[in-house]
Formats: C-alpha cells, structure tokens, sequence
C-alpha cells in the first residue's frame, strides 16, 4: 500500500492597509524624507505597547500618512520602517482619553545595501539572529518582510487566482511520474494552513497520525519572527555560489531534538529584498524523511509596497510496504505546489 505524508503548510501572502472605523483615541503618523521632507509613500509603521508588542500595523498612503485607533488609552511607541534603512523610533507617547494624538517621522535616504558584508567561512551559529553587527542587519531586512506578511494574516480583502499543483515524482525527484493540475480561486492567502507556534515549539514540525501517515507542518511568517522559533534556532551568514548577488541568513534547532526545520532565508545584496525560504525537515521520526522532505518559498514585492509568496511548494517521502525486511521502503516523492496567477482586489487588478 503506497502512503504520502499529509501537508499543513502556510506560505505565501498578500498586504494592505485595512479600513478601520475611528475610535476615541487617535495616533496620526506621518513618515517623510529627512532631506527634502518629501512623503514616503508604503513606508510600515507599527504601534507598539509599553511592553513591546504590535498593536497595530500599517503602510503608509501616497500622503505617507497612516492612522491607527485605540480601545485605551496608554503609553506607546511608534517604529517606521523601510528596506534598505534604518529603522525609526519615536520617544514613548501618552494617550490620553479622547484625544487626536500625531506624530512625524523623518527617515534618512540613504540605503544600507548588504553587499558589503562578508560571510567568514568559519562561523559559530547563534542564539539570535540579532547577536552580531553584520547578523543583525540581514535579520533586520529578512523580519520587515515577514512582519509585514504576518500583519496581513487573515485579512480577506483580495481574490487570489492560484495554479496548484499536485505531483508524483520518482525517488530522485527528477521525473514527474503523475501529476494533477487545478485552479483556484480564494479569498484566503493561507491556501495552506500551518499551526499556532506554540504546538510546533513544544510538538515540532512533525508527527505521526493514527492512520499511520505523518502530517508535516510548515513555517510561516509569524512562525519565523516569533521569540519562540528564535529562542530554539541558531543562525549564522550563508553564502553559495548559485545565488549569485544573495546573501543568506541559515538556521538549524538547538536543544530538544524534536521534529523541525533547518533552512536559509536568502536576501537581495543591493535591495535587501528578500528573495527565498528554502528548508528541510530535520529530527524525524522516519528516516527516509532525511534528505528528502522540505519545501521553498519565492517572495515577490509588489509596486505598492504589498508582499506576495508568488510560488511555493513542499515535498515529502512516498512510501510503500516492500517486504517484512523492509516496511517502509522509499519509492517516490510527493509534491504539492502553487503559484500566483492574479491577484484582485476592490477597484481592480494588482498584477
């Protein structure tokens, strides 16, 4: 009897601002050039609480303004964001009660480019992608993308038109043996779902059903900015030679050795942009899943600012009684895929 493993997976998505209905308290934010004060248009600012978490999360408008409204009032802090700079934080900001609150930003022009940091051959991986100078900036360009993917989760405001694919392939993954094709149409960029971060820390990437199949669990964005994920990860610069004019930030799991993921997110070296999440399963409870099971994601950024996973696929070990010797014999692979087609939206079509 020939099985594959299940997937729940999550990759791909698509940002907006999100219309929102005024409240008592009102931060209004403005992000401009530092030299000719000029508006900087999809700029990503962030609301942060006196405890440091986002409580609310934007792109700025042609006007690089960006409102946000609050239940309560408090104490916050505002971040702004671009790639390739650095990022701003204002001083903490009282609110009070029924108050129109704004705030100025004003961003340097001037790019930080990645091409000239150097990855050394010999390099120790680390607990946090922030411990170290050079790190530290690759991480830093690597989270706006994911953040700004995380804080569109969920929001339902596009129509995607998606090409899926599921795949057969032999035991080399070379030839496509079986293959069915389907296009789809959702309102919902998790076409693939993973699971809360909290169960794949503490149950990992992967586990065994009671039909005997193993369900794979994918990491998506708000998995791979969480503390948790980068509490029990360690990273460290990558290079290769196939990607030429990228730079890549790998990470591997440190401590427990549950079912997880090791892998590289590769970024642009002029633009900072980052291009690919490539991983693969690691700690598993099957040895044929080594080598073989993983998955990659290709990041788009759109002219407005917006972010999209335009194509991404997974693939995991086919498996197939043989002999009493043998009763998990590797005969194949099995792949699930998507790409974007068409992205619309109210007022017309994104790309």
């Amino acid at each position: 009897m020939t099985r594959h493993g299940s997937l729940l997976f999550c990759l791909g998505s698509l940002l907006a601002l999100a219309p929102t209905s005024l409240r008592s308290q009102t931060i209004l934010v403005q992000v401009l050039n530092s030299e000719s004060r000029a508006p900087i248009p999809t700029a990503f600012v962030s609301l942060m609480d006196d405890g440091g978490d986002p409580v609310g999360q934007a792109l700025t408008n042609p006007q690089g303004r960006a409102l946000f409204t609050l239940p309560d009032s408090g104490t916050y802090r505002l971040r702004a964001e671009m790639f390739g700079r650095e990022t701003a934080w204002s001083p903490p900001i009282r609110v009070t009660p029924d108050s129109i609150t704004s705030y100025v930003f004003e961003l340097a022009v001037e790019a930080i480019p990645l091409a000239g940091i150097r990855v050394e051959s010999e390099q120790q991986c680390k607990i946090l992608p922030q411990h170290g100078r050079e790190m530290a900036r690759v991480w830093e360009e690597a989270r706006k993308a994911l953040s700004i993917q995380d804080w569109t989760d969920g929001a339902g405001l596009y129509l995607f038109r998606i090409l899926a694919w599921e795949r057969d392939l032999d035991r080399d993954g070379l030839t496509v043996e079986s293959e069915t094709l389907r296009e789809v149409a959702t309102t919902d960029r998790n076409p693939m779902k993973s699971l809360p971060v909290e169960d794949l820390t503490t149950d990992g990437f992967m586990r065994r059903l009671e039909d005997g199949r193993t369900e794979y669990r994918g990491p998506d964005a708000s998995i791979l900015i969480s503390n948790l994920f980068l509490n029990s990860h360690c990273f460290r610069l990558t290079e290769n030679e196939d990607q030429t004019g990228a730079i890549g930030l790998a990470f591997e799991p440190v401590g427990k050795k549950m079912p997880d993921i090791e892998g590289t997110l590769w970024l642009d070296r002029e633009t900072a942009h980052l291009r690919f999440l490539e991983f693969k399963y690691v700690n598993a409870p099957n040895r044929l899943t080594k080598g073989v099971a993983g998955g990659r994601a290709d990041f788009e950024r759109m002219p407005d600012g917006t972010w999209i996973v335009r194509r991404w696929w997974i693939q995991v070990p086919t498996t197939a009684y043989r002999s009493i010797f043998s009763p998990n014999a590797l005969v194949g692979i099995h792949e699930t895929g998507g790409v974007v087609l068409e992205i619309i939206l109210l007022g017309g079509i994104r790309d």
